[in-house]
């Protein structure tokens, strides 16, 4: 203890008083470096923590992920994945924002329901796969495909970001129309819709095609539109704002279930590669 008091007292951090004891120095020569890499550090921390707020993480959430994260960096066998969605370019997007949370060497590949659903050639890609994501009410329709032997995985979304800003910028006044591209998301959607921008009154929600449809969304002033509903815009007048209601994965599913999963797979693939080179 002495030993470590004499050393603080070289470096200016304490000074002695006779008669009264030790104490912190008022001018403590920290280095300056380090102190500056430190005010940047929580800088970026603080940061971190706000964004985090604005996508409803809790603190528990950010520090499994910040957790998970710093497992990952000590090694592990990279994984093969696939992530199952509806529309090519959604899932592809889907795809990237995942990515981001996955080691640098695993590989995720991004495919449609009806891909594989009409080639037996990717079904037997996937069967390959050390896991497979998917949406939730697909998670039986591709199980069916691939079989139970297959580690499947439910990804669960929120309206991406820049949808709930759009939302939340909307027009009380403004006359709001919804198209779906199926029947049984409309509910969905509109409580979606309504959730983020309760002063919007939507006075109709229609299915994509539907007869009769045309004049009523050409009597609005915004047109929010389901993905896979693009070519609704072709068909509506210039003047009529249109709003893709995109989604994105949620950080709080990946933090609490699929990167905890995928890491325990992933340390799990790494010693039986280990048992098989030694045996």
């Amino acid at each position: 203890v002495l030993q470590v008091y004499k050393g603080l007292q070289e470096k200016g951090l304490l000074v002695t008083k006779a008669g009264k004891g030790t104490f912190v120095s008022d001018h403590a020569a920290l280095p300056e470096q380090p102190t500056r890499q430190l005010l940047t550090l929580y800088e970026l921390i603080y940061k971190l923590t706000l964004t985090a707020r604005e996508l409803n993480m809790t603190n528990s959430d950010l520090a499994q992920l910040l957790s998970v994260r710093f497992g990952q960096q000590g090694g592990g066998k990279a994984l093969t994945l696939f992530l199952v969605g509806n529309f090519a370019h959604a899932t592809a997007a889907y795809a990237t924002d995942l990515q981001r949370y996955l080691h640098a060497d695993d590989v995720l590949e991004a495919v449609t329901f009806d891909q594989l659903q009409g080639s037996a050639a990717l079904q037997q890609r996937l069967r390959r796969a050390d896991a497979v994501l998917t949406l939730a009410y697909r998670l039986n329709e591709v199980r069916s495909l691939l079989g139970d032997e297959v580690t499947l995985l439910t990804l669960h979304f929120l309206p991406s970001e820049p949808t709930r800003t759009a939302l939340a910028e909307l027009d009380p006044l403004q006359r709001v129309r919804l198209v779906s591209t199926y029947a049984d998301f409309l509910l969905t959607f509109k409580r979606g819709v309504s959730s983020f921008a309760p002063h919007v009154d939507i006075a109709h929600a229609t299915v994509l095609g539907r007869e009769g449809d045309e004049a009523v969304l050409g009597q609005c002033d915004v047109v929010i539109y389901a993905t896979g509903s693009e070519e609704v815009v072709e068909s509506l007048p210039p003047h009529i704002r249109t709003l893709e209601y995109r989604y994105a994965p949620d950080p709080r599913s990946i933090a609490r279930d699929v990167l905890p999963f995928l890491d325990k797979l992933r340390q799990g693939r790494a010693r039986q590669a280990s048992t098989r080179e030694m045996t």
